[in-house]
């Protein structure tokens, strides 16, 4: 018998089905002890809520909960091998496919199997094991005869597939994934795992097996287990789209058997198939007040108001979009998990003795042996090299040095737990299910909403695969994490209860998904902490020299990432750094009658962002050159009309720029007219921050028009040179490199391909002053210059980008010639719109110039490890001037006298 439930909340105390299970248990267990019970979800991560929520409901009813087995779909499918394996039936094991006889391996064995895969053949992204996880979807999806995976994927870079253009990336890494998938598919093959169990024998002779009288006795687990009550936990679905580690279809196709057998062993024994479905489909319509959005002004009680909620039984505590791991250096104790450093690694590998390392040792030991039985696995070595040969891309040989080499390099994405771990690293996230007696009478959330991690564009190309073979009708589940989590979230909202959102600092106010707006009902979740005067700080830090050693650990500064525009304050003027970005010093901001320039350049770039996105994904990089020059001249004429561009009725605004398409009888006009309407959206509709003043709001609206008009110059004026050859081709890239001991991080807005080599490109929103005529990237040239502007960000991207790009094994590639910043701060016609700096040659990686910059940063890098924050300065009076700091640092103050 089977009964199926429909649920609508990730509030396990509503859900029919294990209200009855555990009811039915009550029953019955007494009475029937023979009878099994069984519990399967769908992800593994489901399990623990679920057995909490049968122990409430249980201990309702005063029952001793005993003898129910948990299962994964991974363990369950595990059991059924391990079965069907051990039976000494002769004519049973000739008829049971022979990878059921071989190991078992999970699906997440199974993704750091392919990951380490991918590595051998030479691609080391930070995004490899999400890549692995791709990868695995496309080998197990049934295709047509008529399609093959390499064919699908090549075909994602033509130049236009279903009317728009493709990702394009380099030909290496498409070489190395084909070579991955190849060598991947042979090893699966020896290993028993869900996918072909299900596939080959569930789905097949399975139920034959099960209704031979000479099988049954052979059979016993699988028979035993259907035999018994079964509580089936689904995934959240939701349009179709669902969670999970394996596609709907395979868990549909393995469920289905297992209901059909059931059908078929227990047809006299009257128990039940609970067959549990959660939808979280939500209509548009919120109402929002009952959720609060409170904002802490203090850390020290942010944390230990974090810890204390969760002795409050009547809330319950959901971890959004924040991480509890740093909470680890303010806690007395320092217990918490910790992302490893080179130097920990460094440590490790020559056992050197110090106390954070030992007690890290132990950890790092089980990783690397975790790490090397996933090597372990790998059986086919000798077939890599001839991949290798196949695919015209270089490998190393399978060896311990390639693993140690391996290992060096994924451990330092591991994090590791001292002690205990804060409790809010093991409490519900997005799409969990949550385990409660009773439904709530408060949520927390801990952060902002979660969202889906942004695609890398590797990603993107097997994710625009995927989409490509669903289009010709292969069943194939699309990446829908990013829909999963807003539907949670409007979920959550659109319950009754009262729901809380803790931020760390009320800039996260600004950073919320479109669907929630923290408009009202925000306020401080704790006063500051007091105020220190100036005097006081005068005398602390400037009578004694600005030299600090400890200056991380004295400051609660144990990391070694420092972003790349923080570490161009430090070039500029190292007591700078100390006081803004080490001490948090700040000008305090008056809201109600005070331009916020984070929000508004952080709308800024959100406009260019999305506008470009949306352009290039319409006509393509090329395309964008040819078609929308002439359309961008129009624009802006349009909008030189002064009542039309003064107005404060964005839909006179809208009207204009539709009137102009007219003129353009072009493909994709009525999408391309809805990414310029979306810009304007992104203008007017802004977040109505509570208690600031109107007029601060026109004002901020007005300043957010005209750098939409300054985009439009800009674009005008780049293309205009005849150089660019493709635009954005990749757009908020990530960069990550290392100096000295430091990481150094940042993202580059956008870059394009010129004539010449590629354009780093940066929006510039706020203002450069007039006597800043010339971008040099060396500080020495800085100093050698008064009328130049020093950009340690242009330097570092620039160095970051060449070393991505050597990085793809191009036997000729493309150089950086030039870095630009895209001046958006105001209209005037005669004030450059771009400040750029030429590379002649143009910057490889590890070339003079490059060794160049690296010495030059390494400098300024090896004082700031050195606690070095003496006031230096780089242009001397010009610095100081600007600086907010000079009524306190005594070099300031004559600077400015």
């Amino acid at each position: 018998m089977k009964h199926t439930f429909v649920e609508q909340s990730h509030f396990l105390c509503t859900h029919r089905a294990i209200a009855l299970f555990a009811k039915s248990y009550v029953d019955c267990y007494s009475i029937k002890k023979n009878t099994r019970w069984s519990v399967v979800c769908e992800r593994k991560e489901d399990l623990k809520a679920v057995r909490q929520q049968l122990f409430f409901e249980m201990n309702q009813k005063d029952t001793v909960v005993s003898g129910i087995s948990m299962f994964t779909l991974d363990t369950l499918a595990q059991n059924f091998c391990a079965a069907l394996a051990s039976t000494s039936h002769a004519q049973l094991r000739r008829e049971i496919p022979s990878h059921i006889f071989c190991p078992y391996i999970d699906v997440n064995l199974q993704e750091k199997f392919i990951e380490i895969i991918l590595n051998v053949f030479g691609y080391t992204g930070s995004d490899s094991l999400s890549l692995a996880k791709h990868i695995l979807t496309l080998l197990d999806t049934p295709l047509p005869p008529d399609n093959n995976l390499a064919e699908v994927i090549l075909a994602t870079q033509e130049k236009e597939q279903w009317g728009r253009p493709m990702q394009e990336i380099s030909l290496t890494a498409i070489k190395q994934i084909l070579a991955t998938i190849h060598q991947a598919k042979l090893e699966l093959t020896q290993y028993a795992r869900f996918q072909s169990l299900t596939r080959d024998y569930l789905s097949r002779g399975f139920s034959d097996h099960l209704s031979h009288d000479a099988f049954k006795s052979a059979l016993v687990f699988p028979k035993k287990f259907l035999e018994g009550h079964i509580l089936w936990i689904g995934a959240p679905e939701c349009l179709n789209a669902r969670s999970g580690p394996f596609q709907k279809t395979l868990v549909d196709e393995f469920k289905n058997a297992l209901v059909t057998t059931k059908h078929m062993v227990s047809e006299h024994t009257e128990t039940v198939f609970y067959d549990s479905k959660t939808h979280l489909n939500t209509d548009d319509s919120q109402n929002q007040d009952h959720v609060r959005f409170l904002y802490s002004e203090n850390k020290p009680d942010f944390l230990k108001k974090t810890e204390d909620i969760f002795h409050d039984k009547d809330t319950c505590v959901i971890k959004g979009d924040f991480d509890a791991n740093q909470f680890c250096t303010m806690r007395m104790d320092g217990e918490g998990s910790y992302s490893l450093s080179q130097k920990d690694i460094e440590d490790w590998k020559t056992n050197k003795k110090n106390t954070f390392v030992s007690e890290l040792i132990p950890h790092i030991n089980n990783v690397f042996d975790q790490f090397v039985s996933v090597c372990s696995l790998v059986q086919f070595k000798k077939n890599m090299q001839g991949i290798a040969e196949l695919y015209e891309i270089e490998t190393k040989p399978f060896n311990d040095q390639t693993v140690s080499e391996l290992f060096l390099l994924s451990v330092q994405r591991e994090q590791v737990t001292v002690g205990d771990a804060h409790p809010l690293s093991t409490a519900p996230m997005a799409l969990s299910f949550v385990a409660t007696p009773i439904l709530p009478t408060r949520i927390v959330v801990i952060g902002r909403p979660s969202a889906g991690t942004a695609f890398g564009f590797h990603e993107k190309m097997l994710n625009n695969a995927m989409a490509l073979l669903k289009q010709r009708g292969v069943a194939i589940d699309l990446p829908a994490y990013d829909l999963l989590c807003k539907e949670f979230w409007k979920h959550l909202l659109n319950s009754n209860c009262p729901v809380e959102f803790w931020l760390e600092n009320k800039h996260e106010l600004k950073e919320f998904p479109a669907y929630i707006e923290p408009h009202k009902n925000t306020a401080p979740l704790n006063a500051p902490l007091p105020a220190v005067p100036f005097s006081h700080l005068e005398k602390d830090i400037f009578e004694t020299a600005l030299i600090v050693p400890d200056w991380q650990k004295r400051f609660h500064r144990n990391e070694n990432r420092i972003a790349v525009t923080q570490f161009e304050t430090y070039v500029t003027c190292p007591t700078q750094f100390l006081l803004l970005h080490i001490m948090a010093i700040q000008k305090k901001q008056n809201v109600e009658f005070e331009i916020d320039p984070m929000s508004l350049g952080s709308r800024m770039h959100q406009l260019c962002e999305q506008l470009t996105t949306r352009l290039v994904t319409l006509v393509g990089n090329e395309g964008y050159i040819t078609f929308l020059l002439p359309l961008f001249r129009q624009l802006l004429a349009a909008l030189e009309n002064e009542d039309i561009f003064l107005t404060s009725d964005k839909e006179v605004l809208k009207n204009a720029v539709q009137s102009e398409f007219q003129h353009f009888p072009m493909e994709h006009k009525d999408e391309l007219i809805l990414a310029f309407f979306e810009s304007l959206d992104v203008v007017y509709d802004a977040p109505d921050v509570e208690g600031k003043a109107p007029f601060v709001q026109a004002q901020e609206r007005e300043i957010l028009k005209r750098g939409f008009f300054k985009f439009l110059q800009t674009e005008i004026a780049s293309l205009e040179q005849g150089q660019k050859t493709r635009i954005a081709v990749v757009r908020e890239f990530p960069v990550l490199f290392a100096l000295e001991n430091f990481e150094f991080s940042g993202k580059i807005d956008r870059v394009d391909a010129t004539r010449a080599g590629f354009e780093i490109i940066d929006y510039k929103t706020s203002k450069i002053p007039k006597t800043e005529k010339e971008l040099v990237f060396l500080p020495s040239q800085a100093k050698e210059k008064n009328t130049c502007r020093l950009s340690v960000q242009g330097a570092l991207y620039s160095m970051g980008w060449s070393k991505f790009i050597s990085e793809q094994g191009d036997e000729t590639p493309t150089g950086v010639a030039l870095f630009s910043l895209y001046r958006l701060k105001n209209t005037d016609p005669d004030d450059n719109s771009i400040l750029s700096c030429a590379f002649s040659p143009p910057l490889y990686f590890k070339d003079e110039l490059y060794q160049k910059i690296e010495e030059e940063y390494s400098l300024y890098a090896t004082l700031l490890q050195q606690g070095n924050f003496m006031p230096n300065p780089i242009q001397g009076k010009n610095t100081c001037v600007l600086c907010s700091y000079k009524s306190v640092c005594p070099v300031g103050k004559k600077a400015c006298l």
